[in-house]
């Protein structure tokens, strides 16, 4: 008997002094320095992002909080983020910042109707963001294919590994993203990359400005998704879904999970855009 616990204490002690080089690297890999692609024409950096599956969506309903909270909110989780369901997505590169208003003066030759130099392009409808993107997919000569994220590319990337979203309050995200608070309002839209990024390296996928996505706005988008790369191609009343929140928004609507929607034609002046390259 008393052997058995002393050759059961020499294991144990053995694995505590392997060296930190054998040990799996799966934990460190969060950690490491981002993957970036430079754009050689505008000089966007986009961080590569590995493919993976993940739970899209809230956890709760419209009425409920979040993660058992005792905390209730008028407004909230919607309908139209449910139900939680599983998604894959094939690896792609991302934009690490929101396409910036000198970003697209030398893609399209003139100012965005808002923003300045390092501010993200405001003003941008989604027609004028598909065609930013095709301009930009024009000059690489073939090479590679720009557009925007899908929802779930947008949602895979702004959770970063995170599994859980707990309901915010008020200053919660002071940090990482420009928005309104509690006695503060933020007028305007700041530099791209002045807060810190998320854990994949991606910097204001949470406030500053809306952005656009691929999908077509639905209600029930979540009940007809499939699993592998998911994609709307339809678009209610001609509604396209935006994400992200904007300086503008009070904190319940800084969640990755946030859905809403704008009318794929007009332009807000809280409304950007981040590109995504194709492998």
């Amino acid at each position: 008997m008393h052997r058995s616990l002393i050759d059961r204490f020499f294991r144990q002690l053995a694995l505590a002094c392997i060296p930190l080089a054998m040990l799996p690297t799966v934990a460190l890999a969060a950690k490491a320095a981002p993957r970036i692609w430079q754009e050689p024409h505008t000089g966007m950096p986009f961080v590569a992002l590995p493919k993976g599956c993940f739970q899209m969506g809230s956890a709760v309903s419209a009425k409920g909080a979040m993660d058992g909270s005792l905390y209730q909110f008028r407004y909230g989780p919607g309908a139209d983020e449910q139900p939680r369901h599983e998604v894959c997505i094939d690896a792609f590169l991302i934009g690490q910042f929101e396409v910036r208003a000198n970003d697209w003066v030398k893609v399209m030759g003139e100012n965005p109707p808002g923003g300045n130099g390092p501010e993200p392009a405001g003003g941008i409808s989604y027609d004028a963001a598909q065609e930013f993107a095709r301009r930009l997919t024009q000059m690489s000569e073939g090479k590679y294919r720009f557009r925007l994220p899908t929802e779930g590319e947008w949602e895979y990337a702004c959770r970063a590994g995170q599994k859980k979203e707990a309901m915010p309050f008020d200053n919660d995200h002071v940090d990482v993203a420009w928005y309104s608070v509690s006695g503060h309002r933020v007028l305007k839209p700041n530099a791209v990359g002045a807060l810190k990024p998320n854990a994949w390296g991606l910097h204001d996928m949470l406030g500053n400005v809306w952005e656009w996505v691929e999908d077509g706005y639905r209600h029930d988008a979540y009940s007809r998704h499939a699993l592998y790369n998911p994609v709307v191609k339809e678009a209610r009343d001609g509604q396209r879904v935006i994400r992200g929140a904007s300086h503008r928004s009070d904190f319940i609507q800084v969640r990755c999970a946030k859905r809403a929607f704008y009318p794929a034609s007009d332009a807000l002046g809280q409304i950007g855009l981040r590109l995504v390259r194709q492998p």
